[in-house]
């Protein structure tokens, strides 16, 4: 059921990239073809985020400015105590919290000893507002906000893919409320996931548009002190393992930050491994 809960439409983004950059030849717009497709919330939000009636979790809206938008971002939340480390999970390009809730994701949380928080970025689920790098690492700010006043000041992130991104940014910003952060299947940088996919093509790409949504999470994270676990499997071809590599040895962090090889595991089926989810109980669990 795990596996089911992926970002699997993040091969059909870098498939669509490459036809739409075919497609400025003959008029396309390229910009707004990309920004759809890195925030894949039309396939996302396929699937119903359900009511929290009959779930053990709560509905929570974070009303806010980003400075550049009005936005309501939506999250699920479930309080177990205020001694506990509170987890807020970042996920994917093309899932949102009904994608989760269905396919067991949620239910797996229960299971942890921590208070839970997940949130839909704008436009997915029942948020709203427009998603760019600004509005998402900003809803991360908010929800770590309501989260030190509803839930424990014990926070840890945890982004995958399109959510580690977003978490290495939120761990630069708001370095001093985060205590641990994990990623899982991290690229280093957009332009060089860019460029590793379309090749010579890659210059293609508006720069105007790889500026506003670069993730630079080897910039972000350079010199940051937080502890933090990175895992990556090793036969990714989606964002490849030796992105995560390349990020992990640029860290220059005394050795606050482990990076853990998922051997054997495609981007797709990484949260199949046991050893991954064992490592996660016990960080999050770490004082």
């Amino acid at each position: 059921m795990i596996n089911n809960i992926l970002n699997k439409n993040i091969t059909k983004v870098i498939t669509l990239l490459l036809t739409s950059l075919i497609m400025t030849s003959c008029g396309g717009d390229l910009t707004d073809f990309a920004n759809n497709n890195l925030y894949a919330f039309k396939a996302a939000n396929k699937t119903e985020v359900p009511a929290t009636t009959d779930t053990n979790y709560e509905d929570v809206y974070l009303e806010f400015n980003d400075g550049e938008q009005d936005l309501r971002v939506h999250g699920w939340a479930q309080s177990k105590g205020r001694d506990l480390p509170t987890l807020i999970y970042l996920h994917g390009n093309a899932t949102n919290i009904g994608s989760l809730y269905k396919s067991g994701f949620m239910e797996v949380f229960n299971s942890f000893n921590a208070n839970i928080l997940v949130i839909d970025y704008p436009s997915y689920g029942k948020s709203t507002g427009q998603p760019t790098m600004l509005s998402l690492t900003s809803s991360v700010g908010e929800a770590i906000s309501w989260a030190e006043q509803n839930l424990s000041t014990d926070i840890v992130l945890w982004g995958r893919s399109l959510g580690a991104g977003v978490a290495s940014q939120a761990v630069q910003e708001y370095e001093g409320s985060i205590r641990r952060f994990i990623l899982t299947s991290p690229w280093n940088n957009v332009s060089e996931l860019i460029k590793h996919h379309f090749s010579s093509l890659a210059d293609k790409v508006p720069a105007e548009w790889i500026n506003a949504n670069s993730y630079e999470s080897d910039s972000a994270l350079a010199g940051i002190t937080t502890p933090g676990l990175i895992f990556h499997g090793n036969k990714d071809k989606v964002i490849p393992y030796e992105f995560g590599q390349k990020l992990f040895e640029g860290l220059d962090n005394g050795h606050s930050v482990n990076f853990v090889t998922i051997d054997g595991f495609e981007h797709n089926d990484i949260f199949g491994s046991s050893q991954m989810w064992q490592a996660i109980r016990a960080f999050v669990q770490k004082k």
